[in-house]
C-alpha cells in the first residue's frame, strides 16, 4: 500500500484506523525520514489503547517520533478541534 501511495517528503500521511502503526512507519521508512526532521507529517488514530501503546514503541524503537498516534474515533467529532474528522 506504501508504494502505491509513494509518500514523499513534504506529504501528511492519515491513518484513521492505526492500529500499532504498520502503514505509518512503513511510509516513514519509504519515505527516507530517517533523521526525524518530519519531513513527512504522519497522524494515526485507533480506539484500541494497547495497539497505540504498541505502534509508539515501535516507531520509537526505529528512531522515528511517535506524537501523532492517539486514542480516539476517527469518525467522532474532536472536541480538541472542533472538527470532524471523518469524510476525508
Amino acid at each position: 500500500m506504501v508504494r502505491i501511495l509513494d509518500p514523499q517528503p513534504g506529504h501528511s500521511i492519515l491513518d484513521p484506523a492505526s492500529g500499532s502503526g504498520a502503514l505509518l512507519l512503513a511510509s516513514l521508512e519509504y519515505a527516507g525520514d530517517k533523521d526525524g526532521s518530519r519531513h513527512l507529517v504522519t497522524s494515526g488514530i485507533d480506539r484500541m489503547l494497547q495497539a497505540v501503546a504498541l505502534g509508539t514503541m515501535k516507531m520509537m524503537a526505529r528512531g522515528f517520533p511517535a506524537d501523532g498516534l492517539q486514542t480516539g474515533d476517527a469518525f467522532v467529532v474532536s472536541s480538541r478541534e472542533g472538527e470532524s474528522r471523518g469524510g476525508f
